[in-house]
């Protein structure tokens, strides 16, 4: 029989007077020769007429499987000649004949596993190409030279991804994919804000669309639509933004804020696109930071009074040693003459550093309306007393000590300048801020540097200002107790709260980074601005962020504060300014490039968000896009992503 059933009890040690070639001899004390009976032996696999069909069995060392008859058979007491006698039967002859060519048809077939892997592998490196700027043409040659270099790897003899395929990826899959978790968790928090910029790329005007949320690492931000539209009227603006929202199917009650460059357009009193939104969402707020606190003027300034002043004696003698006479040799020469120019122009670096500070916190990727009355009020409370100690810095004491020396009364008429021109910029900032300052004021409270002074107040003062129609105000307090509560507790806890807040974010952003952008995905260097000004936060171990602050309070006992969550959502969701918006432009010019001027707005848009909201690294994406079994069917599929 090929196949026989055989009893543990069966499988005992007795004598036997003739011992086969798988029986082991064995001698007891009183002289009888027993054997042990036969078991399966591994070294029968490689015997060439039996390693395509014969399978040992694990847990019965006295079997052996089939597999082409799939049937299971005792080598027990015959050893070896039961697999020669199964091998024999007629039973078993037809059951090769279809093995063989089931066996052949199956070489042919890629395992799903393996198509899954080839698949994540074309998708991370054309995310690779997209986040360091590569063009598709360099993408196509990178991997026809992996599948050539790795000729032994069937993983690379398998990847085919040339510039057609490479190009249906990014707009298709992977930047609908980017949109649709952007949508996602814009929808699970509900509030939101919308931010847009124009600028001009030859012939065409292109709107970014981009919006700003509460997320459970915090602040979240992300560009959902880059368009091109020659009409920049109020009324195209406003159609582009009803589109876009209704597309992804958002709700305009939910739109908090609306951010803009200080246009016309934009702010106009009577006919503009926030007046226009503002008839839909009646309590829309405006971000207005770029007006009260203008980037360009004050950075670039800056920045250039320090250069001269790094090599203000060399210039110096240049100019004075022209002879070639003109109007504007003239003028430079009387401003070189005397310590006077050089007295400014420390005064210069020494209030300008303070508000380009203030410039660059407002410009931070987690800043938000929580921090921004203590940005600017500390920067108008550090120019009063500047004004109130007439101390402007030591370079510029000494100089102007300098000049007093030679002539006190234009010594005098200086300082009175510095006086003005101060007072000139503190109006400047409070003529727009005044107008919200209340509003912000309320807001600070929620900043992680003032939770421990957050009153019940102080909370229900905001609930009156901001718009949530279905919150329950009773629950709403119990709610704020047990936030205080646990906060209480885990400052209380021996691990500092800096640290716990640390780990949360960790724990939800494994794989990428919490940053707009990995600095190491950045293909070009800017000298981050940001980064140097924050650097002194950083290195204060017991610094939180407020919006990581909030989200691990909420997340430590998920759906326990409905009502509270809401309003932070809606608080958290208000920017500080339009610099991220903005800076998309600054990616725009090193995607659509001089050398990659054939570039279709479908796929500008699809590079971008990839950029804008692709935060992994490359490494990292690849690990997380192997988990990814619905993306990885649409790459296998060309299909775009739904």
């Amino acid at each position: 029989m090929d196949d026989v059933n055989m009893s543990d009890d069966d499988i005992e040690e007795e004598p036997i007077e003739v011992a086969s070639s798988t029986k082991a001899l064995t001698t007891t004390s009183s002289g009888k020769v027993r054997i042990k009976k036969g078991i399966f032996r591994t070294d029968w696999l490689s015997i060439n007429a039996y390693s395509s069909w014969l399978q040992e069995i694990k847990h019965e060392p006295t079997k052996a499987r089939c597999k082409a008859c799939l049937k299971t058979f005792s080598v027990h007491s015959d050893g070896k000649s039961a697999v020669e006698k199964h091998m024999i039967s007629n039973s078993h002859k037809k059951s090769m004949k279809l093995f063989e060519n089931n066996c052949s048809l199956v070489q042919f077939i890629t395992p799903e596993h393996e198509l899954d892997k080839i698949a994540a592998v074309e998708c991370v490196l054309v995310f690779h190409g997209v986040k360091h700027g590569h063009s598709y043409k360099s993408q196509a040659c990178t991997v026809d030279l992996i599948r050539n270099v790795f000729e032994s790897s069937l993983l690379a003899k398998s990847i085919s991804c040339g510039r057609t395929k490479a190009r249906s990826i990014t707009c298709n899959i992977l930047g609908s994919y980017f949109t649709k978790r952007v949508i996602d968790d814009l929808l699970n928090s509900r509030f939101y804000s919308l931010s847009i910029d124009a600028s001009n790329k030859g012939n065409c005007k292109m709107f970014p669309f981009t919006v700003q949320y509460f997320s459970e690492i915090g602040v979240s931000r992300g560009l959902i639509e880059f368009i091109s539209d020659p009409n920049e009227a109020a009324v195209d603006i406003f159609k582009n933004i009803c589109k876009i929202i209704d597309d992804y199917k958002l709700k305009f009650e939910n739109l908090t804020s609306y951010g803009a460059d200080n246009a016309n357009v934009n702010f106009g009193e009577y006919h503009s696109v926030f007046k226009l939104l503002k008839d839909k969402v009646s309590h829309l707020l405006k971000v207005i930071l770029s007006k009260f606190v203008p980037k360009i003027r004050w950075l670039s300034l800056l920045r250039s009074i320090q250069r001269l002043l790094e090599t203000f004696e060399p210039v110096k003698l240049f100019f004075l040693t022209q002879e070639t006479p003109s109007n504007v040799l003239r003028l430079l020469k009387s401003f070189f003459d005397n310590d006077e120019g050089l007295c400014i122009l420390h005064f210069l670096q020494n209030v300008l550093s303070d508000i380009q500070q203030a410039e660059l916190q407002l410009q931070r990727s987690y800043t938000t309306a929580v921090v921004l009355y203590f940005i600017i009020t500390s920067l108008i409370n550090k120019l009063r007393q500047k004004l109130s100690d007439k101390y402007y810095g030591n370079n510029t004491r000494l100089v102007s000590n300098d000049i007093t020396k030679i002539d006190p009364i234009r010594s005098e008429e200086i300082m009175k300048a510095f006086d003005v021109f101060i007072n000139t910029v503190i109006g400047y900032i409070e003529s727009y801020f005044n107008y919200d300052s209340e509003f912000y004021e309320k807001l600070s409270f929620f900043n992680s540097q003032s939770f421990n002074l957050l009153t019940w107040k102080n909370v229900i003062d905001v609930v009156d200002l901001i718009h949530i129609d279905d919150l329950d105000i009773d629950q709403l307090y119990s709610e704020f107790c047990d936030i205080k509560c646990l906060y209480d507790n885990l400052k209380k806890k021996s691990i500092n709260l800096s640290d716990q807040v640390k780990s949360y974010i960790s724990s939800k952003t494994n794989g990428f980074s919490t940053t707009r952008i990995n600095h190491q995905n950045v293909v070009y260097d800017d000298n981050d601005d940001e980064e140097i000004i924050s650097l002194s936060n950083k290195q204060t171990e017991d610094f939180i962020r407020s919006d990581q602050l909030w989200a691990y309070l909420l997340n430590i006992n998920p759906y326990s504060k409905p009502n509270f969550q809401k309003v932070i959502c809606y608080i958290f969701s208000i920017p500080c300014s339009n610099s991220y918006v903005e800076s998309i432009f600054s990616h725009t010019k090193h995607v659509w490039t001089d050398y990659r001027n054939r570039m279709d707005i479908e796929l500008i848009n699809a590079e971008l968000i990839i950029r804008m909201n692709g935060n992994y690294s490359c490494e990292g994406f690849y690990k997380h896009i192997l988990s990814q079994t619905s993306l990885l069917k649409q790459i296998r599929k060309n299909a775009k992503c739904e």
